[in-house]
């Protein structure tokens, strides 16, 4: 149904002509509101993303911590009476080993998302080669009714020619039914 109806679409706006940046134009919008299009780009994200989550846990995580004093403090006395300052920055990376009971699962996962991926480039494919199919077949239509009504045009021609042959004597009448047909 969504391909007949985008051919009728296509067929009512094809009369115009259109240029290379509006066709082009044309054509992005085309794949950006084709449904299909969307239903595979969004599985696709969504199988990335939630790739992401499952392995999560396992990324390298790192926390910083930033912590800023200042304190009055006598050398001798230790009591606090010097204007004294310090700044402490600490950096904590930690990862996790993965577990090799998890490794067929995320390799499954990867290949999940790569099939969902080709999947999306296939259905965007299909329908620009639709498109291009359309679009090809219609100016083949196009020309072919341009051939014929030069086609029309050459035989009428012809016929008046076998008419003022035929007033004239040069033909006769048989002569002037063939050049009818």
């Amino acid at each position: 149904i969504i391909k007949k109806l985008f051919l009728f679409f296509i067929i009512l706006i094809m009369p115009q002509k259109i240029n290379a940046s509006e066709f082009s134009l044309f054509i992005a919008n085309l794949v950006d509101n084709n449904p299909e299009i969307k239903s595979s780009y969004y599985t696709y994200r969504s199988y990335s993303e939630g790739r992401m989550s499952s392995i999560g846990t396992y990324l390298p995580q790192a926390e910083l911590n930033y912590n800023y004093q200042v304190q009055d403090i006598d050398k001798v006395t230790s009591d606090t009476i010097d204007n004294y300052e310090t700044n402490e920055y600490n950096i904590n990376v930690t990862q996790k080993l993965l577990a090799p009971e998890l490794i067929p699962s995320i390799s499954k996962t990867k290949l999940v998302i790569q099939e969902a991926l080709l999947n999306y480039k296939k259905i965007k494919s299909e329908v620009i080669l639709d498109l291009i199919n359309t679009i090809v077949t219609i100016q083949s239509l196009e020309e072919q009714v341009l051939f014929e009504n030069n086609n029309k045009t050459l035989n009428e021609n012809l016929y008046q020619a076998a008419k003022i042959k035929n007033k004239s004597g040069i033909i006769s009448q048989i002569d002037l039914l063939q050049s009818k047909t």
